[in-house]
């Protein structure tokens, strides 16, 4: 498996999504209510903690011994990985091209709503499509314009075509359980659902 910034992350497989998707956000609220006055509300992360399911296929006895190396590495909840999104969080400006630095995405919302929470939307995962490779980059800092927005990363990336490229955010989380189950069906067909639990304020600056 691969690392970024000294922590695994979990890019071996895509998650099997024959049974669906199923995330729960989470956000703690404190609530000061005197059942006299006015109740006043302090929410002290700035953004939802994330729990989701990734269901783990295995083809092989060979797939399922990766799958139990992983497992037992994470030491239940103890040790925290990276887990690669698999989704098109952002998309590149058609035309653009992914050697810049900034690089030019679709209008999303990102600058504004995005960026300024904190470091857990700052990391990304960028798949070249045609060659399977992935880059782990940084964003610095990010600029909108009426076209266009402009993130400028750690580092520029090698030049391969956009058009067949996802970016995805990279989540930094732990297993949400200590005793995963591997089912088995057959002798080589094994899946395991995964719990994994985002930490959104421990996520590397």
């Amino acid at each position: 498996m691969a690392s970024y910034l000294g922590f695994t992350v979990l890019d071996l497989t895509e998650p099997d999504r024959a049974d669906g998707t199923r995330d729960e956000f989470e956000r703690r609220i404190y609530e000061l209510n005197s059942q006299t006055g006015i109740r006043s509300v302090d929410v002290p992360s700035p953004a939802d903690t994330v729990v989701r399911e990734f269901q783990w296929a295995s083809l092989s006895r060979a797939e399922v011994k990766v799958l139990r190396s992983f497992i037992d590495a994470r030491n239940g909840r103890g040790i925290a990985f990276w887990l690669l999104g698999w989704e098109h969080d952002l998309r590149f400006l058609p035309g653009s091209e992914s050697f810049e630095n900034p690089i030019f995405i679709d209008i999303v919302g990102y600058t504004a709503n995005v960026f300024p929470i904190g470091s857990q939307r700052r990391h990304l995962a960028v798949r070249d499509r045609t060659t399977n490779a992935v880059y782990f980059r940084k964003v610095l800092s990010a600029l909108v314009t009426a076209t266009e927005e402009q993130l400028t990363l750690d580092s520029s990336m090698p030049a391969f075509d956009t058009d067949f490229a996802t970016i995805s955010f990279l989540r930094f989380a732990r297993l949400d359980t200590d005793e995963p189950r591997i089912e088995w069906s057959g002798g080589q067909y094994a899946r395991c659902a995964l719990p994994i639990r985002e930490l959104p304020l421990e996520t590397p600056a």
